[in-house]
């Protein structure tokens, strides 16, 4: 039996070619509600944490890994002290976003455009999901080393995944330009507010303020990233091949 002309209208409606396959489409729609739901998962623990933390947690002074220490006191040799009640929903979010960026960003590979360059953007930004998870599993009051470590190298690895994201898709042809645009300069923005970070300089807003403004580029990215592949907006998948001619 032949298959309904109308099978592949839902696909072809939101823009993915009618070639492509409805099994690759699925799975990279899958990988982009990984992202979403990561991401909206993720700010909603850190407001949770902070509701519990209290009235005395700054968003400039507090550090938002602050959110995720298991007992009040200091925090190894930093001099800083916090004490967050329901560290348990912060780290618990934290994990579960590394987890899903890791999974999401291997299933959202078909949507990107193919070689070297995107293939570094995936692998940099599961990278960065695999250090989050890390983050996630050490507080910074358990190993404050670790933490830290890994922490750092999750920013790093958004950048670099930010940047290398937007050469492919500049590259590609099939991607919209402005996407490309929006990529490279959200990477060149996370490295730089990383670089101030790390050499202490944060501009008047603080060292929360300056971690946040690493992180909030990389969540939109996701966010962005995982919306666009999901309505199938975000440049085409590459198509299976065709079967030949049969005999």
């Amino acid at each position: 039996m032949r298959d309904s002309p109308t099978a592949g209208a839902p696909l072809v409606a939101l823009g993915v070619p009618e070639e492509f396959g409805a099994a690759t489409t699925s799975r990279v729609r899958l990988g982009g509600v990984l992202l979403i739901v990561g991401t909206i998962e993720f700010v909603a623990g850190m407001i949770i944490a902070q509701v519990g933390y209290g009235p005395s947690y700054s968003l400039s002074t507090n550090l938002i890994s602050d959110l995720g220490v298991t007992s009040c006191g200091l925090i190894g040799d930093t001099g800083r002290s916090a004490c967050s009640p329901w560290w348990f929903v912060f780290d618990g979010s934290l994990i579960v976003l590394g987890i899903l960026v890791m999974a999401g960003m291997f299933l959202v590979r078909s949507a990107l455009p193919p070689g070297g360059a995107a293939a570094g953007a995936v692998s940099a930004l599961a990278f960065n999901g695999f250090c989050v998870l890390v983050a996630g599993v050490f507080p910074e009051n358990v190993d404050y080393s670790m933490h830290s470590s890994f922490a750092l190298a999750a920013f790093f690895a958004a950048g670099l995944g930010l940047i290398a994201c937007s050469w492919a898709i500049w590259r590609s042809g099939t991607w919209p330009r402005a996407m490309a645009v929006y990529a490279g300069l959200s990477g060149v923005w996370v490295w730089a507010a990383l670089a101030l970070f790390v050499g202490g300089n944060d501009l008047g807003l603080g060292p929360g303020g300056m971690e946040r403004a690493i992180v909030v580029p990389v969540l939109l990215w996701f966010l962005v990233l995982g919306l666009l592949v999901v309505a199938g907006r975000g440049g085409g998948l590459r198509p299976r091949a065709r079967a030949g001619p049969s005999a």
